[in-house]
């Protein structure tokens, strides 16, 4: 998930080993750093975009985003954002006036006993109106809707009417949060289900590494030399020095020796390196 926000926004998400759904791994990126492709998005599931500033994103950065929420992303926009950049079939809900609204809303939602939030879940919380927009799914009471959802492709968009900020001090918080920060859902249409985001993006690396180019094999000439010179020191070569100065007992001690220097040796010469590819000529991968 990534938190897309300027000014960088914190939030209290719910700790990994407490959720049954897969974790929320959440990352801080500047609206200036979000990718221009699609590509590099796959590795996330959500973006949760909050501006509250004029600096707006550049065209290839909405055209990444919107070819990652068509192949199965899901992409949120807070009460300062808004969708008004977004085209007709993707637009969830517009952002209208200010409004206050009723966080009881909230707690019902997550079945949030009252004595547990005591003091910490503000009443009300400013937020906007939505008005909502064919294809869109309210959630919330008509006069003061929280949020719109609308499925767009493999992947959806979701509108907020309030600022994530405004429920850091909230208690139940992360939990809300778990709900609300869900990958889109799988389709299902024909009696079969389509592929999810997941799927589509392991499909997507799967076709990019079959197009990587082959690996460098070992030159063949090299790894039979050394095989060959380790076979002829450690069999005959030692058995008949044994046998030449009469001490054919110390096979014993003079055979796992042997292997043990040429060991070192092709450790100091960094020889296994050459071995599994020419190309590699960085020690430190070899360690």
């Amino acid at each position: 998930m990534a938190v897309v926000a300027d000014p960088p926004l914190q939030l209290a998400l719910p700790d990994p080993a407490t959720t049954i759904r897969s974790p929320l791994l959440a990352f801080a990126l500047a609206p200036a750093n979000l990718p221009t492709q699609p590509l590099a998005l796959d590795s996330l599931t959500l973006v949760l975009l909050n501006r509250e500033s004029d600096e707006a994103l550049t065209t290839a950065q909405q055209q990444a985003l919107l070819a990652w929420v068509r192949q199965g992303g899901h992409l949120i926009l807070s009460n300062s954002t808004g969708s008004d950049w977004l085209p007709p079939d993707m637009q969830p809900a517009e952002v209208g006036s200010t409004v206050q609204l009723d966080t009881a809303f909230l707690a019902a939602l997550i079945g949030t006993p009252e004595a547990l939030d005591t003091g910490t879940r503000p009443d009300t919380i400013a937020g906007n109106t939505l008005r909502v927009l064919p294809g869109g799914e309210v959630i919330g009471p008509a006069d003061a809707v929280w949020w719109v959802q609308r499925d767009v492709g493999l992947g959806r968009v979701t509108q907020l009417a309030f600022a994530p900020a405004d429920l850091d001090g909230w208690i139940s918080a992360p939990i809300f949060w778990n709900g609300l920060f869900a990958p889109a859902p799988i389709q299902i249409s024909a009696g079969d289900v389509s592929r999810n985001n997941l799927n589509l993006r392991e499909q997507r690396l799967t076709e990019a590494a079959t197009m990587l180019p082959a690996p460098p094999l070992p030159p063949l000439a090299l790894f039979a030399g050394v095989l060959l010179l380790y076979l002829v020191i450690v069999g005959p070569g030692a058995a008949l020095l044994l046998w030449r100065i009469d001490r054919l007992a110390w096979a014993w001690v003079v055979l796992p020796g042997l292997a043990l220097l040429f060991l070192r040796l092709a450790r100091a010469s960094r020889l296994h390196c050459a071995l599994i590819s020419a190309s590699w000529r960085r020690p430190a991968l070899c360690r």
